[in-house]
């Protein structure tokens, strides 16, 4: 059975919409990436930001197109650096290593991050050619790492 949304029950959420929460990061990279699976085409949309207290870099979930729930927290770059580090060069690795970066536990937080490392705007891991749904560093990813890490020195 629907339920019926009540005028005050809309008045308050487009209240809530328009209120402004402090803000914590200066914005970088506010940009989406391809889905990883053919079956729900679509993108994600993330931001990549500088915390304003530590200066430390962060990537942030905030959107997909179609289903799949996932957590919007903030979770550090290097953190996610840290895992990738551990891969090893040319050994394919499936999204699940990235479960550990995240607090909430949506079962799509992997893979959603894993399809935003792959974006031309982070280009840190790419498929392996045998599956869509394995990854692997990227061959120039010490160079695309350091180049991310210069980001929260400039701007």
């Amino acid at each position: 059975m629907a339920r019926k949304t009540t005028k005050d029950q809309k008045e308050h959420s487009k209240k809530a919409d328009t209120e402004q929460l402090p803000e914590t990061h200066q914005i970088l990279i506010d940009d989406k990436a391809s889905k990883l699976s053919p079956k729900q085409p679509g993108f994600i949309y993330f931001e990549l930001g500088k915390h304003l207290e530590t200066n430390e870099l962060e990537l942030r979930l905030k959107g997909n197109d179609g289903g799949g729930l996932h957590s919007k927290e903030w979770v550090k770059l290097s953190t996610i650096l840290e895992i990738l580090d551990e891969q090893e060069e040319d050994k394919p690795f499936k999204s699940g290593v990235f479960k550990p970066v995240f607090e909430g536990k949506s079962a799509n937080n992997a893979s959603f991050i894993a399809a935003v490392l792959r974006c031309s705007a982070l280009s840190l891991i790419g498929s392996t050619g045998n599956s869509i749904f394995l990854h692997q560093r990227h061959s120039n990813y010490k160079q695309g790492r350091e180049a991310l890490l210069k980001l929260a020195n400039s701007k």
